[in-house]
């Protein structure tokens, strides 16, 4: 059967009488033996004298103590009521120790119990006091109690936890949860307000004004300021539609249209003459216009020289051999950062020769921009090499088209057999990549990368366009350093 929350009280009260009495009867004792009283006077009347006074004695203890903690409630310390409380009791402890000390046993028995019973009312008040103060909230509640072991694993998180638990009244897993929260809150709030400072720095040249508004503004009220703006439904939607099937992704280019078939490119005759004229597909001259223009068909009969076209096209694709990796002659070694380089060699100027004249055979000397380039004359990376020329500007001589959307533009024509055939010469004569793609550069101009490396690759030369570019760096480098060298004289040193 439980006990009510009264029960330990009421038994409290009864040891506090059943104390008081036996401490009384002590001191009426050693009163009646010691005090010098009339022969004439029998004890019974002795004891009746007595007892009133040690009586006082004894209650005058209680009333003390009992007015100094109805006081502490109140939040006083009543040290004075707490002194006299003990001098009481003092008292009564000595007057039973003097008054049995011809017979131990019973100035110990009375003494103690007198000692005890006063002890055991100083903590039972003080509990009571103490709830008292915890229902009118002047004293902090209880916390939980986490264990030896949760304090040696997590002592910092555990007093964090024990003092949330006594700020919010929170239980134990309550506390330690809130603890753990608290902690990655700190240090995100840290992060933000180290950031947020230095934004504030970098907001002001002046140095002084800097440190001046940096120890101005509040850096954690900022941080907190800031982390509650934060807009976690916009970046979680933004993060799962990017996530999603079916749903292109910002940074993923846009489809580019295959490049038509040559068939499908149009046929351009060489136009002769000091004035070159734009040909407009949907003209007279019947020429079929540029996919996606509008303009007549061309008929289904084939065009002069596109059987010759059709086996030059086929010969290419057999004979145009695939770059190799180049590996160190020792066995196991990686490769050479420079490959070796022995020129064209007898298939690759078989391909490139057949590619040059599939070209001039098929669209009448005209030469088809590089992969990828506008039919303007200008190369991806906006440069007009040389043999190029925008609008209808040729050096040596071109046809116009007209794209859908774009100006009347010049397609260049392609170089004779000859200077074809000393291309090739020249370029087995080198002896690096290097080599040739400097050369390259003298054909098609060193600010036009991608044509230089179509221009290898049209005789049979595979060459990428890091190697190019990081030539053309050098190279430039290189004049830059020389120019400096010329401007500060002789004796002036290149840094």
């Amino acid at each position: 059967m439980a006990l009510s929350s009264r029960t330990p009280d009421r038994v409290a009260y009864a040891f506090y009488t059943a104390a008081a009495a036996a401490a009384l009867v002590g001191q009426v004792w050693a009163a009646v033996d010691h005090i010098p009283w009339p022969d004439t006077l029998p004890t019974s009347a002795r004891i009746a004298l007595v007892t009133p006074a040690v009586g006082v004695l004894e209650l005058g203890g209680v009333a003390t103590s009992a007015l100094a903690d109805s006081r502490r409630r109140l939040g006083e310390s009543a040290t004075a009521y707490r002194v006299m409380s003990a001098a009481a009791a003092v008292v009564a402890i000595v007057f039973n120790l003097i008054g049995h000390a011809d017979q131990p046993y019973l100035a110990f028995g009375f003494a103690g119990l007198s000692g005890f019973a006063y002890a055991l009312w100083l903590a039972h008040s003080g509990a009571r006091r103490r709830d008292a103060l915890r229902e009118s909230g002047h004293m902090a509640r209880t916390t939980p109690v986490y264990g030896l072991m949760q304090w040696l694993r997590e002592p910092a998180l555990t007093r964090r936890a024990r003092a949330l638990a006594m700020e919010r009244d929170l239980g134990l897993h309550d506390s330690l949860a809130a603890a753990r929260e608290d902690a990655r809150t700190a240090t995100r709030r840290k992060a933000i307000a180290a950031v947020v400072e230095q934004i504030i720095r970098a907001d002001h040249t002046n140095p002084l004004h800097a440190q001046i508004a940096a120890s101005t503004y509040d850096m954690d009220r900022l941080a907190t300021e800031i982390e509650a703006r934060a807009d976690y439904a916009g970046w979680a939607d933004r993060i799962s539609q990017s996530l999603s099937p079916g749903v292109s992704h910002p940074s993923e280019p846009a489809p580019v249209a295959p490049t038509p078939p040559l068939e499908a490119r149009p046929f351009v005759p060489a136009q002769r003459g000091p004035q070159e004229q734009a040909i407009d597909p949907g003209g007279p001259e019947g020429l079929r216009a540029m996919p996606g223009a509008p303009g007549p068909e061309l008929p289904e009969a084939r065009r002069p020289g596109q059987v010759l076209a059709e086996h030059l096209r086929s010969e290419l694709a057999r004979s145009t051999p695939q770059p190799h990796p180049v590996h160190d002659a020792h066995e196991g070694a990686p490769a050479s950062p420079e490959p070796s380089f022995s020129g064209p060699t007898a298939e690759h100027q078989r391909a490139a020769l057949a590619r040059a004249v599939l070209t001039r055979t098929a669209f009448g000397r005209g030469h088809l921009a590089p992969d990828g380039a506008p039919l303007n004359g200008h190369t991806p990376d906006g440069y007009a090499p040389d043999g190029y020329a925008p609008n209808g500007h040729a050096p040596d001589g071109g046809v116009q088209l007209r794209e859908d959307g774009h100006p009347t533009a010049t397609i260049p024509m392609h170089p004779s057999d000859a200077e074809f055939a000393e291309d090739l010469d020249t370029l087995h004569g080198l002896s690096n990549k290097r080599d040739a793609i400097r050369y390259a550069f003298s054909r098609v101009g060193s600010d036009n990368v991608p044509s230089a490396v179509a221009w290898l690759a049209e005789r049979g030369v595979t060459v990428s366009r890091s190697e190019a570019y990081t030539l053309r760096i050098e190279e430039q480098k290189d004049a830059q350093r020389r120019i400096t060298l010329v401007a500060n004289g002789p004796g002036a040193h290149a840094t």
